[in-house]
């Protein structure tokens, strides 16, 4: 299954990420590797990737009650309907649909993750 792809814009925006954040348990440990990981051509970060990649793989997705989350909860709930329905038996062509929309529902998680890491860094805390 592929949740998305690694590219240098995902991971500047990463180490951005890391080099803001000085809350509870701050480290510079995966900054360290984001940069590591930056040094690579996109050719390579393509290579590891695929290499990394698992296929017949499911997220453990977990809920939280927050209202900032109920969008992402949404998707979750999503999402665990179609990788449930991978466990039913199913035609080559519905199984292809039920596992690109697993596979989207996915995707779409982290991008609404993404939109929320963003938003939460522009809060001006005083």
């Amino acid at each position: 299954m592929d949740f998305g792809k690694v590219d240098h814009a995902s991971l500047e925006w990463m180490r951005a990420l890391c080099d803001s954040y000085t809350g509870a348990n701050a480290t510079d440990n995966i900054g360290k590797h984001v940069n590591d990981l930056l040094k690579l051509t996109e050719q390579e970060l393509s290579a590891l990737q695929a290499a990394m990649k698992r296929p017949k793989t499911g997220l453990s997705l977990k809920k939280y009650a927050a209202p900032l989350l109920d969008m992402v909860n949404e998707e979750i709930d999503q999402g665990r309907f179609f990788y449930q329905l991978t466990f039913q038996q199913l035609g080559a062509e519905n199984r292809g649909i039920v596992e690109k929309n697993l596979e989207d529902s996915y995707v779409n998680i982290a991008r609404q993750f993404r939109r929320l890491a963003d938003s939460i860094g522009r809060i001006d805390l005083v």
